[in-house]
């Protein structure tokens, strides 16, 4: 258990107090003044609890709870004060959501039993933040796993999709890129629940009735249905349900959403999306950005921009973490060159994890997956149960 205090006064002989009262019964840190704490904060190993005074020179001690909030938000936060009025208390809890407000001067037990409190409300902050990760990890890696069971081509694009989003991401310095990219590997659950032949039709670019239509249209409604009722996935199902959504407002949902009221990522999984249909069809990125632009209204002109610069442009500007990302056509010339870009496997030596170099055939010339595509726990099953049937051809090239 985590048992890290930090104690932040600008009074040093009051903080060599604290470390002498209270160093046998947890580890204890000090900071002489809020600029110290904060730079702590920033450096040191989680801290399970903070105790700040309330006066101190450049930065209260409301105002340096909040700063502790927003860098270590799983931190408890306590503090002490000698203003004991009632406004002090409400900015206290409406601004730092202080866990303890104590009166100085504080009786050294009367501390240890909030320090000891706050320690345990750290524990559970802690056990629940895991529990939700785990039950996150775990439904995303089902509902994966079922798209790539179901439809190995939409999972193939959006893992392609998740890599352009990626570095579109980046330039863009989103505040929470990973729900970006997690839209991006979720975003075709919805045709799960849509006939195979209207999913054929939109793929193909043929003309659905209007029935079929208002069917198609219903796609990023029930995937948002369906992961909102996941812990977490709140903001990401949101994201979906706006990913077919045009700058300009047209599109679906059929809603008074535009512009910069649509979220930012449903703006770049829209233009994105679109980019690798049109790169998919004109077998040129060059080429499928520029029919882009044809579009007017269709884009956010900021992701267009952020577009062009990571995967457009032969000499993009070099980003902290971000690789240029070639165009399509230099892509598969440099893997057809690559003497040793893969390994021959037999269908029982694969293994989850593997990426498949080519396409997987069965030996009647079928393609049931797509190059690029990982194999999952449910991929793997599949092809081991394809090449009992019906036999996969080997050896399956996976790249190294």
């Amino acid at each position: 258990m985590n048992r890290r205090v930090l104690f932040v006064d600008d009074e040093a002989n009051l903080l060599f107090g604290m470390q002498r009262q209270f160093h046998n019964r947890y580890e204890v840190s000090i900071a002489q003044g809020p600029k110290t704490g904060i730079e702590m904060i920033r450096r040191m190993e989680p801290y399970a609890v903070v105790v700040a005074d309330m006066r101190m020179p450049h930065m209260n001690g409301i105002e340096f709870l909040a700063e502790t909030m927003r860098l270590a938000p799983d931190t408890v936060r306590i503090m002490l004060t000698g203003q004991a009025d009632q406004q002090t208390a409400m900015d206290a809890v409406n601004h730092g959501q202080i866990f303890r407000f104590l009166n100085k001067p504080c009786p050294p037990e009367k501390l240890a039993m909030a320090i000891d409190a706050g320690i345990e409300q750290h524990r559970l902050i802690i056990a629940e933040t895991e529990l939700l990760r785990n039950t996150l990890t775990g439904s995303v890696r089902v509902l994966t796993e079922l798209l790539a069971s179901s439809s190995p081509e939409t999972y193939a694009r959006n893992q392609k999709l998740k890599q352009y989003c990626k570095a579109v991401g980046n330039l863009l310095q989103l505040k929470n890129a990973w729900e970006l990219e997690l839209a991006a590997m979720l975003c075709g659950i919805g045709r799960m629940a849509v006939p195979s032949e209207i999913v054929a039709k939109c793929d193909t670019n043929g003309d659905l009735t209007e029935q079929e239509r208002e069917i198609w249209e219903r796609t990023p409604r029930i995937a948002h249905d369906l992961l909102n009722n996941i812990p977490r996935m709140e903001s990401i199902a949101k994201i979906i349900l706006y990913h077919h959504k045009c700058y300009s407002g047209s599109g679906f949902p059929n809603d008074s959403l535009s512009g910069e009221d649509i979220p930012i990522e449903s703006r770049i999984l829209k233009a994105l999306m679109d980019l690798i249909e049109l790169e998919n069809a004109n077998s040129s990125r060059t080429v499928a950005y520029r029919m882009m632009l044809m579009r007017y209204g269709s884009y956010d002109p900021a992701v267009t921009d952020a577009i062009e610069k990571t995967l457009i442009s032969q000499t993009p500007p070099k980003e902290e973490g971000l690789d240029f990302i070639p165009d399509s056509k230099m892509v598969d010339n440099i893997a057809e060159s690559m003497e040793h870009g893969y390994v021959e496997k037999e269908v029982h030596e694969l293994f989850v994890g593997d990426v498949l170099y080519y396409d997987l055939h069965l030996l009647d010339g079928k393609m049931i997956l797509p190059r690029g595509a990982t194999i999952t726990n449910v991929l793997l099953e599949k092809i081991m149960n394809y090449h009992r049937l019906k036999g996969v051809r080997e050896p399956i090239q996976i790249a190294l």
